[in-house]
């Protein structure tokens, strides 16, 4: 009994010291800030004008916060150190929204040489690859799971390993068979072909990682089957393919 009493005032005054730390200025134990860098435009939107990115994170104290930063730029965030979160980078053009990029953090982190906390920010990753994995995550997370005990890493290996277009599949499907333990790769589809898109234009894919191949003049997208969004400048071009055929509509974007 004695001795127990001994390693709880022990554990005491430790967490007193620690409390003492945090009040004279190392929050760092507890806060870690982060430098997240605006990804590197995907190949399938060249040639488009500048984007921003709406980037939305938990804060330090669990809130959820919202910024904004032009691409090329970088935000300085503040988060719960150690505490795991899918944090999002929207990007977007006008009125136009694209599919997300994103970080995990902390599996995201830049190495940084130290395996001790510091008060040097450190850089975070974000990219089109963690866009999907962060969107899964925070789907399962709205299930009432938690995320951070599934394979959501192979996610960001899908487009560059299997070269699928991991958008193919909506994150909801995906969030609910990991849930049900049920996922396998192949879930993502291959592409069904090349398909000709309307040359009066140009057109940019809502998805980063949609292949277009651009030959006199003419446009080709490997698209797999299921509905597929392009833009240009005022108008939308909905694709869809079934049965190794393509079905387009467009339509007049309007202004929000």
């Amino acid at each position: 009994m004695r001795r127990l009493c001994r390693r709880f005032r022990a554990f005491l005054e430790f967490f007193g010291c620690v409390l003492l730390c945090a009040s004279c200025g190392f929050d760092y134990l507890f806060v870690h800030t982060v430098i997240v860098e605006m990804p590197e435009r995907p190949a399938a939107w060249s040639g488009m004008g500048a984007l921003s990115y709406a980037v939305s994170w938990k804060d330090e104290s669990g809130v959820e916060r919202l910024a904004f930063a032009g691409e090329g730029e970088a935000l300085v965030l503040r988060l719960r150190r150690g505490d795991p979160q899918a944090i999002f980078a929207l990007p977007s053009r006008g009125s136009i929204t694209f599919l997300t990029a994103g970080a995990l953090y902390p599996f995201d982190l830049e190495p940084s040489g130290s395996e001790l906390p510091s008060s040097t920010p450190d850089r975070l990753c974000a990219s089109f690859e963690s866009g999907y994995a962060a969107a899964t995550a925070r789907l399962i997370e709205n299930y009432g799971y938690d995320p951070w005990v599934y394979p959501l890493e192979k996610l960001k290996s899908i487009n560059e390993a299997k070269r699928r277009d991991p958008w193919s599949v909506p994150p909801n499907r995906v969030a609910g068979l990991l849930v049900e333990g049920s996922f396998r790769i192949s879930v993502f589809p291959a592409p069904e072909g090349d398909f000709l898109l309307p040359g009066d234009t140009r057109w940019w894919p809502e998805s980063p990682f949609c292949r277009i191949d651009s030959a006199e003049g003419a446009q080709k997208a490997s698209l797999s089957e299921g509905i597929h969004l392009f833009f240009s400048g005022e108008e939308r071009l909905l694709v869809k393919v079934e049965d190794r055929a393509a079905f387009l509509q467009r339509t007049v974007l309007i202004d929000r």
